[in-house]
């Protein structure tokens, strides 16, 4: 039992989440749903995450060149949802600043 998970348990009072640390959750935990039958569904919940604010779609972009670099298995179908963030209009994915960023953390 971690810790705070002990801290928690021993006290009955939740401990605050850091928004950092439960966005990262989110991604990764998205990511790993991710498969060739159920691309359509989950890169929409991906999207709608990326979405949120410039902060999520940075933390989006850090992961998922660390998964595709880590879990080349998977790679193809991290390029195919980079593929398709990169078409949103809405995503701030898309300017310029990301867009080094990516190719940054890809080196």
């Amino acid at each position: 039992m971690s810790n705070s998970a002990a801290k928690t348990w021993l006290t009955g009072k939740r401990t605050e989440v850091d928004p950092e640390e439960a966005l990262k959750k989110e991604i990764k935990f998205n990511l790993n749903l991710l498969t060739k039958e159920n691309f359509e569904k989950i890169k929409e919940v991906i999207l709608n995450i990326a979405c949120q604010r410039e902060e999520s779609c940075q933390k989006l972009a850090e992961i998922l060149v660390e998964n595709a670099w880590t879990q080349k298995k998977y790679m193809n179908t991290y390029a195919k949802l980079c593929a398709f963030l990169g078409k949103q209009e809405s995503l701030e994915f898309n300017t310029g600043r990301n867009v080094r960023f990516l190719l940054r953390k890809s080196e």
